[in-house]
């Protein structure tokens, strides 16, 4: 798969490399390897490399392609000895799903885990895997345990859904600006926020190319290339990742379209779009 690695200097060394695959449908999951952090959880989350060492996994929504890896990234675990504690940050509504499907494969003996809260002791039993879940709602942030602060927004997507900022404490007072923003599935009013704009990092759905197919994206919880370019002017960090493509797409119709367009200020880059990259 395709890795980012954004340099080792100011706010792009706090972000550190990005690895992942993303394509609509199938499979989105990227991996934040300095934060042992997984943005999304789909079916190839597995062959990310060194997602099984993840601690943190944020969960936008519960359409299949986002989050249904999280079994097999659990079992993957305790194959590999991974017992360290992991925490999942879903919404709110969706608690109660996750809740119950892993408490009847734990009790199933299909996985080897444990369902815990902050107050209690996250330490490892009998080999299993702590779990901690995080209820997350709209503009309520929380910290975890390693100072990366989560903020939530609302995405605009057809079931309830999550975007995500992300900083480390005390870092944006320091600099004025958000280190990471992630839009999951959502249309464009994501993008229409200063904050989400000056992020350093903005990890962006694109599911459509086509320019005409802009009213459906809008329609139905995405976003166009035509969309990106249209904020793009506006934004004043330094690198958008693209992510979220239809899986009919070749490689080449990507970025040909992305290089069709003249940028005022930053170039797009399409992030992890074959399958054949899985490792």
């Amino acid at each position: 798969m395709k890795e980012y690695q954004f340099g080792t200097s100011g706010a792009l060394e706090a972000v550190g490399p990005i690895i992942g695959y993303s394509r609509s449908c199938l499979s989105t999951s990227l991996y934040l390897e300095k934060h042992k952090l997984l943005l999304d959880v789909g079916p190839l989350s597995c062959y990310i490399k060194g997602s099984v060492d993840a601690t943190k996994v944020l969960i936008t929504h519960l359409h299949h392609d986002h989050w249904s890896g999280l079994i097999s990234l659990l079992g993957l675990k305790k194959c590999r000895d991974k017992f360290d504690p992991v925490r999942i940050y879903s919404p709110r509504g969706t608690i109660s799903f996750l809740k119950s499907l892993l408490s009847e494969l734990r009790y199933k003996r299909a996985l080897s885990i444990d369902l815990t809260t902050e107050s209690e002791s996250i330490d490892n039993v009998e080999n299993r895997i702590p779990i901690v879940l995080h209820s997350l709602e709209a503009n309520r942030s929380i910290e975890t345990r390693d100072g990366l602060v989560i903020e939530a927004f609302n995405a605009t997507h057809r079931c309830e859904s999550l975007a995500f900022k992300l900083d480390i404490q005390g870092r944006k007072e320091e600099e004025g600006t958000r280190l990471l923003t992630y839009t999951g599935d959502t249309n464009v009013e994501a993008l229409l926020d200063e904050d989400i704009l000056s992020s350093q990092v903005l990890i962006t759905e694109c599911t459509y190319l086509e320019p005409e197919k802009t009213e459906e994206a809008e329609e139905r919880g995405h976003m166009s290339l035509g969309n990106v370019v249209g904020v793009e002017s506006n934004f004043k960090g330094d690198c958008i990742l693209l992510v979220h493509f239809k899986a009919n797409y070749t490689d080449e119709e990507i970025n040909k379209s992305i290089s069709s367009y003249t940028y005022s200020r930053v170039t797009p880059k399409a992030i992890c779009t074959k399958i054949s990259d899985a490792e």
